[in-house]
């Protein structure tokens, strides 16, 4: 039997099963003990007097295998989508095993078919029939995502924008639905006084993340993403009265209006709101506050989510 990780000549038409898959996906033989133990003995024999093929196809950023079941009287096809191929190809075999059972009930051993059961098309409509997909995701864990962001920021500081970078990670908790843990960080809010810098601060936040991402398109999502940040703002200047090489607690809600486009890596946009739970003000002896942290923020974020295979 062919097993087939990368481009190679069609099997030959009287196979009983073959496997296509593209250059990075399980071949035949890394799936083949996954097939033994799925495929019970008594399909064994309906195997032998039956076509299978499976073909997996890369399908935006996500991959699809299409399952195809030929048998005297009977014919069928399943597809099965998800986000990472190893993935897809192990719910194909289990798909396999299901469709093996339908011929084997649809054809008695004279040939002749049985009424309309399960998913088998009724006598009145093209064997071909397609039935409902079987969807990976219900049958194998979420894929994941990792996050490399840089944006600016405003309200921090008397700048009117301070930069900020963020790292992070997603889990695809559903087909639209994401949640992970994002590090950021706005590593320089300078604070001056009559043009001068007095005082400089910077912030460090660990965030949960809650993404709903649906598709609207081929390789395009557009949505809204939500974390709550909490960590730590430091900061260190001269005359500081109440921050003076100080660590004080800093909290924010950041809302972000979120566009992605790609496969396996993506452009990641957004437009960002922060609603900031901690405003602390920078004060210098003699001159009295000289600048604050105020309680919005806005600004945009652009970066890389990169779907790990």
């Amino acid at each position: 039997m062919p097993a087939r990780g990368e481009p190679s000549a069609p099997p030959p038409p009287d196979e009983p099963f073959t496997w296509t898959a593209p250059p990075g996906c399980p071949t035949l033989t890394d799936v083949q003990p996954i097939l033994d133990a799925v495929v019970a003995d008594d399909l064994r024999e309906t195997m032998r007097d039956t076509q299978v093929s499976v073909v997996i196809e890369p399908a935006g950023d996500a991959y699809r295998a299409t399952v195809t079941v030929t048998r005297e009287g009977y014919a069928g096809e399943r597809v099965v989508d998800g986000a990472r191929c190893a993935e897809v190809a192990r719910s194909a075999l289990i798909v396999v095993s299901v469709a093996l059972a339908d011929a084997q009930v649809a054809v008695v051993d004279e040939g002749a078919p049985r009424p309309h059961q399960g998913t088998q098309p009724p006598p009145s409509q093209d064997p071909a029939t397609r039935v409902e997909p079987a969807h990976a995701s219900e049958t194998s864990p979420p894929g994941w995502a990792v996050t490399l962001d840089l944006g600016v920021i405003s309200g921090m500081g008397d700048t009117p924008l301070v930069p900020h970078v963020a790292t992070g990670f997603l889990f695809a908790r559903h087909a639209w639905l994401m949640a992970g843990a994002r590090v950021s960080t706005a590593p320089y809010v300078p604070v001056r006084h009559a043009g001068e810098r007095v005082a400089r601060a910077a912030t460090v936040t660990l965030a949960p993340v809650l993404c709903a991402l649906p598709r609207v398109g081929e390789t395009a999502r557009m949505g809204i993403c939500a974390g709550l940040e909490v960590g730590a703002l430091l900061s260190h200047g001269i005359g500081l009265d109440t921050n003076l090489k100080r660590v004080r607690a800093y909290g924010s809600v950041r809302l972000s209006p979120t566009f992605t486009v790609g496969a396996r890596t993506g452009l990641r946009c957004s437009l960002d709101a922060e609603l900031r739970i901690t405003r602390p003000v920078f004060a210098v002896e003699g001159l009295g506050p000289v600048g604050r942290v105020r309680d919005v923020g806005v600004g945009a974020t652009c970066g890389i989510l990169f779907f790990p295979r």
